[in-house]
């Protein structure tokens, strides 16, 4: 170990400015290689820790606790590492080609997977898939891979896939969502397809680009969104919509009493003011103890004939330099209802979601009328 040490320590000296774009390359495969044959060394040694359990001198439980204590790994990162560490004692083949270089750590672990599904005929066929490994990417072999699992799990496994299937939404400390799921093939050909079809419009129409995690993310609101405003069922007496309960102090860019979301609790005014240029409202009177004395008619606060006519006339995005199409788009209110703006085409423009929220959040702003408009940033400056 001192050695390898002493090796190391001396490549992390080396002034890599004196080294040519050719080496360069040499190296990072070479230290690649180097690094799966190291990865194959901790595995073999993990799977011998595995089967003397002496950690359970000190009170650990586990190999994974070991590695978690040890080695600082994160729990689903040392459960995988034991996962492949046993399973790598029954693929000789697998093992060998590993600890040689001549196999990375991402085709191992899915050659794994294969073999703990199906263990006799993995040792059956270990030669061909391991020769497969490694002569494709890793994206060859997946599909190699895969249609391997698929001949041997039959039409049943379909049924297991979709009753293991799951979605979890919750709450976070600080306010966001966290969504954690499982699809099987088909719900995962459906998802992808929707996220794929409305992602890519957004990459192209897109002033600054979005890394594809962002663009998924939008693309799976913007579906919950169109959703909600198709209408197409009823919830508790009304079509399931998003239910904002803001006081008239807040709208006014006054100090507000309550400015808040169903389910995710209080919200910034000046959102609930982006909510409310293109939404339903309804006027809720309350006496002094706050309680309801009057409920008003829910009234729209961009008709539908108006919005046609803005999509008419505006035709996307009215931010400089995007054109998201009208679908992806709010109706913004150049000078605010809640400020005496007159809920008017002069007076409204299409702004694509991430923009209105860069208009009402971000500090930009918008002067001038709904035909005509004049952007500024956050410093006074004008957008051309």
């Amino acid at each position: 170990m001192s050695a390898l040490r002493s090796i190391l320590d001396e490549m992390a000296a080396e002034d890599l400015s004196a080294v040519t774009s050719t080496e360069l390359e040499d190296e990072v495969a070479e230290l690649a290689r180097a690094a799966d044959v190291i990865q194959s060394l901790l595995l073999v040694r993990t799977a011998e820790l595995d089967r003397r359990k002496s950690y359970r001198r000190d009170g650990i439980t586990s190999t994974t606790g070991f590695l978690k204590a040890a080695c600082d790994m994160a729990g689903s990162t040392a459960r995988e590492k034991v996962f492949v560490a046993r399973t790598l004692r029954k693929m000789p083949l697998t093992a060998d080609r590993f600890s040689h270089g001549d196999l990375a750590y991402s085709k191992v672990r899915m050659l794994a997977r294969a073999a703990d599904a199906h263990p006799v005929e993995f040792e059956r066929d270990e030669q061909v898939l391991v020769d497969s490994a490694t002569s494709m990417t890793v994206a060859q072999f997946a599909r190699v891979l895969d249609h391997w699992r698929q001949a041997l799990d039959g039409p049943a496994n379909l049924v297991d896939q979709r009753e293991a299937s799951y979605l979890h939404a919750s709450k976070t400390i600080d306010g966001t969502v966290k969504i954690d799921g499982l699809l099987d093939r088909e719900w995962g050909e459906v998802f992808l397809t929707a996220m794929d079809a409305l992602g890519r419009p957004a990459a192209r129409a897109a002033v600054t680009p979005r890394p594809a995690r962002w663009r998924r993310a939008e693309a799976f609101v913007e579906i919950c969104r169109r959703f909600l405003d198709r209408g197409e069922t009823v919830y508790g007496g009304e079509r399931p919509h998003i239910t904002v309960l803001c006081d008239l102090a807040s709208l006014e860019e006054r100090a507000g009493r309550i400015c808040e979301v169903g389910h995710m609790g209080s919200i910034y005014p000046e959102t609930a003011r982006r909510l409310a240029c293109d939404a339903g409202v309804a006027r809720v009177i309350v006496g002094p103890d706050s309680q309801p004395l009057d409920a008003g008619r829910r009234v729209r606060t961009a008709p539908p004939a108006q919005r046609r006519a803005l999509v008419a006339r505006d035709r996307h995005c009215r931010f400089p330099s995007c054109d998201r199409p009208a679908p992806w788009c709010d109706v913004h209110h150049v000078v605010h209802w809640a400020d005496g703006g007159h809920t008017s085409v002069d007076n409204q423009l299409l702004l694509c979601r991430s923009h209105h929220t860069l208009v009402h959040e971000g500090g930009f702003s918008i002067g001038g009328s709904g035909p005509d408009p004049v952007f500024a940033r956050a410093d006074g400056t004008l957008l051309t």
